[in-house]
């Protein structure tokens, strides 16, 4: 997996969790804006944790070898 991809996935899993957690502490339990910010911060953790388990799986896939060698483009070639 691309580090960049990692930290995006990182950086939507984390706000989604901070926004949906302040929320809870300004809405009344039981009402459905409640339960719908209660499901976002599950979600937004499970989340974070899949991101989590992927970047350790795909870190450790490198360090072994597996994984393909990364595409290189030559030093005088367009990158666009």
């Amino acid at each position: 997996m691309d580090p960049q991809i990692g930290r995006a996935g990182f950086r939507i899993a984390f706000y989604v969790i901070i926004v949906s957690g302040v929320m809870l502490f300004f809405l009344q339990p039981g009402t459905a804006e409640f339960v719908i910010s209660a499901l976002s911060l599950a979600i937004g953790l499970l989340f974070a944790v899949t991101i989590g388990v992927l970047a350790f799986v795909a870190s450790r896939i490198r360090r072994r070898g597996i994984a393909p060698p990364t595409m290189r483009q030559d030093a005088g070639e367009d990158p666009w």
